[in-house]
């Protein structure tokens, strides 16, 4: 019979510990979604800055890309 290690942690702190382990996912998950909506109103401005230069230039006759 194999012989087994028992490690008891009280309830209080082991539910303590849970607590703060998820309250660091949910800052981290906070700041992601942050960064990540972030990101994507960058882009979105990049996007529509190149593609109304894109027009103007098209309208004037000239090639937006060379």
């Amino acid at each position: 019979m194999a012989n087994a290690l028992l490690i008891t942690v009280p309830t209080d702190t082991l539910n303590d510990t849970l607590r703060g382990v998820s309250k660091v996912i949910d800052e981290m998950l906070s700041d992601l979604l942050a960064f990540l909506s972030d990101l994507v109103a960058v882009s979105s401005v990049c996007f529509f800055e190149v593609l109304n230069s894109s027009i103007d230039y098209a309208r004037h006759g000239y090639s937006a890309l060379y």
